[in-house]
């Protein structure tokens, strides 16, 4: 599998990042676009590792904005990796090696999209090895020594599983944040930290603790403290719980001298941000069908969906037809969702059953099919193949445990 680059789709490319390779550090997961980016601007992707996915993606985008002052916005990055290719896990706590032929396919396509992209201004490579290739393969330079320094030690490319690490001791340093020119072109290249390594190294100083707890002290609500300081609500609750920086000695002189100094108009503003936040979601939400913005289904899915409903048509059918969930088609068919079209009445009363149920997927003509082929004699593995269906459930309806309403057999009752 190929990670693809994420490529701006409505406006044109001011920036090109170049990350390191697709998969995560402790799986085998691997991004479909490259650093998650889709999870950035697709708020409707859900998955369990949704958060570290966006988290990832999130911080890539802030960093170009943080150094281009906010110039530079995240719809107009382009995004590549170096290598675009799934490569061997490393050693743990050890970095991942690109092995050369993989470096010069990744340098061709960065090249081919520069061409292409006449408009990108710059050019930030993350991580050592990444920009140790670049410079390597001549995409741009910076010195003799840097590549010298960051060659990869022999004992580390010939391990197995490979892994990289450089020849010198923090060759990085040496061109972290500096400004390089692309060979042969005009375009800025700034190499940076990679998004993993900033977000390991997103520790608080003394005064960013300091305001954090002078804030807490003052009974301002966390996720408000989080807004101000640019910090997560997980930062704000480990320094109130005492989980962090205890270190950092909150003494009262501090907290006089803040409080004396201390703009609350600026907290003001934040609360009135978020009210006006929370209003703007729950008038989304008062929004009735497709006026929602979070609705997948138009007007005529749902008219369509009701006709499939009414005659008998499985619920796992219907959401495949829809490319939605078996939950979305059953509460349509409930009557939670979109009963102002469809006229379905709420059914929450009393115990469901048969094709009543919101979780039904078999419609009342397999039913009948089933005790069909019982009746002449096929045993429930035959059925199973004949009708592709699971053994639980035709044994179940065999023995009248469910789907009575419809076959008429009364559990415990041989239907042969």
């Amino acid at each position: 599998m190929k990670t693809l680059d994420w490529k701006p789709k409505e406006h044109i490319p001011r920036a090109l990042l170049i990350g390191h390779d697709p998969r995560l550090q402790n799986s085998d997961t691997q991004a479909e676009y490259v650093l998650f980016a889709n999870y950035f601007f697709d708020k409707t992707i859900k998955d369990r590792s949704f958060k570290s996915k966006y988290g990832l993606a999130e911080s890539a985008f802030n960093q170009i904005i943080n150094i281009t002052n906010g110039k530079i916005k995240p719809e107009e990055i382009y995004i590549t990796n170096l290598c675009n290719f799934a490569l061997p896990h490393a050693p743990k706590g050890k970095t991942v090696y690109i092995p050369k032929e993989k470096a010069i396919t990744g340098v061709e396509n960065i090249k081919r999209i520069i061409e292409e992209n006449s408009s990108i201004e710059y050019i930030f490579p993350m991580s050592l090895q990444v920009n140790y290739w670049l410079q390597k393969l001549g995409l741009y330079n910076s010195s003799d020594e840097f590549i010298e320094k960051s060659t990869p030690k022999t004992n580390g490319r010939q391990n197995e599983p490979p892994f990289y690490e450089p020849i010198g001791k923090s060759p990085f340093l040496m061109i972290c944040g500096n400004r390089y020119q692309v060979t042969g072109g005009t375009q800025t290249v700034i190499p940076i930290l990679h998004a993993l390594d900033l977000k390991a190294q997103s520790r608080l100083n003394d005064s960013q603790v300091l305001m954090v707890k002078f804030l807490l002290r003052k009974k301002i609500p966390n996720y408000i403290i989080a807004d101000y300081c640019n910090l997560t609500q997980r930062n704000i609750t480990e320094i109130k719980n005492g989980k962090t920086y205890t270190q950092v000695d909150f003494k009262e002189q501090v907290f006089q001298e803040l409080n004396d100094d201390f703009n609350f108009k600026q907290i003001e503003y934040i609360k009135k941000k978020h009210q006006e936040k929370r209003r703007r979601i729950n008038k989304e939400k008062a929004l009735v069908g497709e006026l929602n913005p979070s609705s997948k289904l138009t007007k005529e899915n749902v008219l369509q969906i009701r006709n499939m409903i009414i005659n008998g048509g499985a619920l796992q059918e219907i959401s495949e037809t829809f490319n939605v969930t078996i939950d979305c088609i059953s509460k349509i068919k409930s009557g939670d969702n979109w009963s102002h079209l469809t006229g379905f009445k709420k059914q929450r009363t009393g115990l469901l059953r048969g094709s009543k149920h919101p979780n039904f997927k078999h419609s009342n003509k397999i039913v009948l099919k089933i005790i069909d082929l019982t009746n002449k004699g096929l045993s429930t593995k035959e059925i199973c193949k004949e009708l592709t269906l699971e053994k639980t459930f035709v044994n179940r309806v065999k023995s009248g445990k469910i789907r009575s309403e419809i076959t008429g057999i009364k559990s415990g009752v041989n239907t042969l």
